[in-house]
Parts: C-alpha cells; structure tokens; sequence
C-alpha cells in the first residue's frame, strides 16, 4: 500500500548511508526491478537514481521478468535511469548442459531415470528454468525407483489439468483482441511477425496497429515474453500448453 511504500522509499538514504561506511566492496542486486514503475506517487525511479549516484563505490544489479518495462525504465530517453547501465540479456540453459547437470544431481540422490525423459521435460519446457524446475520437482517427489515416461506424463496431465481454469479465464479477463492474440501466439509457440499480414489473416486478427497495441498489452501484462531470435512466446507453459489444445 502507500504507506508501506512511503516508508520504503523514506528508508534508502539510511540504507545507503550505512552501506557506505562498508569498507568492503558491495554489490547489490534488485530482482524485479520493473516493479519500480508502479510507485509513479513517490515518483520513485528519479528518487532510487539520485540516491545511487551518491554511491559510486556500490555495484548495483538490476533485474526483472517482463521485459518491456525494464526497457522502458533504462532505454526511455524520458527516464531517469536512461544509458545509467550497461545491458545484459539472459537466455535459457543450453539443453545438454542443463540435462547433464540434472543427470549428476538424480545420480547423487541414486534415482533411477530415463535420460529420454528429463530431455522431454526440457523440451516441454523449453528449459523455462522455474517451470522445468516444478515438473522435476513433482516427477522427483513422487517416483518411486526409477522416473520413466509412465510416470512423467501422468504427472505432466496433473499439472496441466491444475492449471486448466486459469487457462480458460483468461478468456474472461482479457479484451477480445488480445483474447485472441494470445491463442494466436500459443498455437504457433514462437511468433517472429506478430504484425505480418500472414499472422493476422491466419488467425483473423484486425488491422497491425490494433495488433500492435494488443502485443504491447500482453507483454506489460506478463502473459506473453520475448524470446530472442525465436520471437513471442506465452511466458506460462502450463497456459501455453492448455491453449493449444483447448482452442
């Protein structure tokens, strides 16, 4: 609430001060930092800025999930935070460095698996490390000697039969247009030109501009990500998952 964020941002100058006395070298990291934004009251972000430019001698670290507002903060020429950074984008784990990893972590706990399976998880996935990270978890929790491709897909049905009535209220929280930009996306898993005419006739989407400004609102929604080269994805792959075949 307000009050809490009024006291937040009242608090920093003692922080720091004290951070300063610290003769050893700090790095301080905010994760989601985008959240930052949403205090435009206190107006925060010119607030924070000034108060990091009194601590050189701090190494500070920013990161956040939603891409587009964390572009908007440190690449709007408007924002206090503007060219303040140096920019830095993180990608999925590579798939087999991933899965040997996993390999060496089951083999330390002497489970039993199918390497084909955990690649399937990955797959899935899309090595989305928290999403890849809960299906192991529950495939590890409830395996018994060994975790085969029995017992992953009937713990990957779970999952997504738990996440089926968020899936489907989505419909029922979103306008029309981006109702429809979302399936369109989760269909095609990876959308390169959400603003092609090919795009839009395929799923009898409206004028680019329309598109465009439903793209922007997905995005600052979290509902979509960008994903480098591969272009939009849904960021949930459960909701990705149950779009695809419920629609």
């Amino acid at each position: 609430n307000v009050v809490n964020r009024e006291k937040i941002i009242r608090g920093l100058p003692e922080l720091f001060d004290q951070l300063k006395k610290n003769k050893n070298h700090i790095v301080m990291a905010f994760d989601e930092f985008q959240e930052l934004a949403g205090y435009e009251e206190e107006k925060a972000e010119a607030y924070v800025r000034t108060i990091m430019q009194d601590c050189p001698e701090i190494t500070f670290i920013f990161s956040g999930s939603k891409k587009s507002l964390m572009k908007e903060i440190f690449a709007s020429s408007n924002r206090p935070f503007f060219q303040s950074t140096q920019m830095m984008e993180l990608h999925e784990i590579e798939k087999d460095t991933y899965a040997n990893e996993i390999f060496s972590v089951l083999s330390n706990h002497n489970k039993l698996y199918d390497k084909d399976v955990i690649y399937r998880i990955l797959e899935e996935t899309y090595c989305h490390t928290g999403f890849t990270q809960l299906v192991l978890s529950r495939v590890y929790s409830e395996s018994g000697e060994k975790i085969d491709n029995e017992l992953y897909e009937m713990i990957w049905e779970d999952i997504l039969e738990e996440n089926r009535s968020l899936s489907r209220e989505q419909e029922f929280l979103l306008p029309k247009l981006q109702w429809k930009v979302l399936i369109a996306i989760a269909k095609e898993e990876f959308v390169k030109a959400p603003l092609s005419r090919g795009f839009a006739d395929k799923y009898g989407l409206s004028a680019s501009s329309s598109v465009a400004r439903a793209v922007k609102a997905l995005l600052d929604k979290g509902l979509i990500i960008e994903c480098g080269d591969l272009g939009l994805r849904v960021y949930n792959i459960f909701i990705l998952k149950n779009l695809q075949k419920l629609y």
